[in-house]
């Protein structure tokens, strides 16, 4: 290949890596805005329902309540039971899923799908397969019915 092949060939490729880090610029612009909207309108105790779907063990339905940025309660929506206080770090914040995402949309995955709660702005859908030919590393997670709490630890 001499130079001007090889100039001709990194002009035509030029527009691929563009596109893709133009892609990356647009969700990392649309997660910037939806966590502006998530910190503008946060309230300091909230609860939500969690459901992660993996290839991974002891997966269900989940309350989550959250104190401060802390996950103080995880209640199994299935036996509605709670869950042993060990647990609470198993379960993320709201914060803690933006901080995820925010490193998800970095690695550049092979299909990433992103849905924002429209007035607070917290991820209420993800769905992500990091690499197209390796098999069960995707997962997805639902969060919905995110409300204020008052008094969570009334709940145990």
């Amino acid at each position: 290949m001499n130079w001007r092949s090889g100039f001709l060939l990194g002009l035509c490729l030029v527009p691929l890596t563009a596109a893709c880090s133009t892609e990356e610029d647009e969700r990392l612009d649309d997660l910037a805005a939806a966590r502006s909207r998530w910190i503008a309108n946060a309230p300091g105790a909230y609860d939500f329902n969690y459901l992660r779907s993996c290839f991974c063990p002891d997966v269900f339905p989940a309350r989550v309540y959250v104190v401060d940025g802390v996950v103080t309660l995880v209640r199994n929506l299935k036996t509605s039971t709670p869950l042993p206080e060990e647990r609470n770090d198993d379960f993320p914040t709201v914060d803690q899923l933006f901080n995820e995402l925010d490193a998800l949309i970095r690695l550049e995955p092979h299909q990433l799908e992103v849905s924002y709660d429209q007035q607070l702005g917290y991820p209420s859908f993800v769905s992500v397969d990091i690499e197209e030919r390796m098999v069960d590393e995707e997962f997805s997670y639902t969060v919905d019915d995110l409300v204020t709490s008052i008094q969570p630890e009334a709940l145990r």
